[in-house]
């Protein structure tokens, strides 16, 4: 009897703003993984963003995971591999621009999604839109840079497989 269901496999390709970039590489060789996650903020890495943001409207985002995670747009592409991320910090937009541009650069195509709606700087403590994963992760997308602070690592596993099982 089959179930129709799939296994979804999901690496951890960081776990911290400037964690080690050999992770990538490592689980893109192995070719098992749906999908990777970068996982890249805490409390003072958002107070450091939130600085840098204030000094440069285009900042704001974990550079170093975004570079890594466009330095490999080529591979994702060439494997089919998702990857999910709260890198864009507190400028989403902005790490997506920068992954667009390098996909241009590279010839590479590929979707680039940015969730909001928890960017505290424009809407107060008290509110917020919230996120429910299953409803956002429908849509297929390669990179999905994600606005923090309510972005837990639950829901960064959990998006990939409730797109996976949806579609």
């Amino acid at each position: 009897m089959t179930t129709g269901r799939r296994t979804v496999i999901i690496g951890g390709a960081a776990g911290m703003w400037g964690d080690s970039v050999l992770a990538t590489p490592q689980m893109l060789a192995d070719g098992r993984c749906d999908y990777l996650i970068y996982e890249g903020l805490a409390e003072i890495t958002m107070a450091i963003l939130t600085k840098a943001r204030a000094r440069d409207e285009n900042q704001g985002y974990a550079r170093d995971l975004i570079d890594t995670i466009a330095d490999n747009l080529r591979a994702f592409s060439d494997t089919g591999t998702k990857v999910v991320t709260n890198a864009g910090g507190v400028n989403p937009h902005a790490a997506a621009a920068v992954l667009r541009a390098a996909a241009a650069r590279a010839g590479v195509r590929c979707s680039i999604g940015v969730v909001t709606g928890d960017d505290v700087l424009r809407t107060d403590l008290g509110g917020g839109t919230g996120w429910n994963p299953t409803r956002s992760a429908r849509t297929p997308i390669s990179v999905l840079a994600r606005s923090p602070p309510r972005w837990t690592r639950v829901r960064t596993s959990c998006s990939p497989a409730a797109w996976s099982t949806a579609h």
